[in-house]
């Protein structure tokens, strides 16, 4: 049986290994300043919406699954226009130590804890980074994007001048050869 989803402050730590046996679900809607990472990626974020399941496996591992959904206002890094994206970021994630974590990289998508609790933010920060879209341009080519050719027109080569220096230093050595 799924417990009630808990509705408490979203900066409030979670007790992840209480919930994990309780197999509790956890609701948030986070702040832009509850994400300092991404909000420094975007331009803009109308919030973030949470829901988190927590679960214990078989091995005594605690787990949370969830979803993360987000408005954001992203700069193409392409045309530098402005576009509003959509995020929807599905996760299942092992939460452990920082020891248990290097056993299991490998194997799983891992966060580490430190203590018995963990806070939303650590668990959806990195995975909506991850999903954030390299390219925003849809259209090929870019109505927005500056022209690519280089350079825009031919310029006119200047006139070689005399090369009066010698190009190596066995050059004015020819040169004073010569000279003799």
């Amino acid at each position: 049986m799924i417990a009630p989803a808990m509705n408490t402050p979203p900066e409030e730590l979670l007790p992840y290994r209480h919930l994990a046996r309780q197999h509790a679900r956890v609701t948030r809607h986070l702040t832009p300043a509850a994400l300092p990472r991404l909000e420094a990626l975007v331009n803009a974020i109308a919030g973030v919406d949470v829901d988190l399941s927590f679960r214990r496996d078989d091995d005594g591992r605690h787990w949370v699954t969830g979803r993360a959904t987000a408005q954001l206002q992203l700069a193409c890094g392409r045309c530098l226009e402005s576009f509003e994206r959509a995020l929807d970021v599905a996760f299942a994630l092992c939460l452990a130590t920082e020891a248990e974590a290097g056993e299991l990289a490998g194997e799983v998508d891992v966060v580490t804890v430190s203590g018995d609790t963990v806070a939303v933010a650590d668990i959806v920060e990195d995975e909506l980074i991850l999903a954030l879209p390299g390219r925003l341009c849809i259209e090929e080519p870019c109505g927005f994007a500056p022209p690519f050719a280089y350079p825009a027109e031919p310029e006119e080569a200047p006139e070689q001048q005399e090369n009066t220096t010698p190009d190596s230093p066995f050059g004015v050595l020819a040169s004073l050869k010569q000279n003799k």
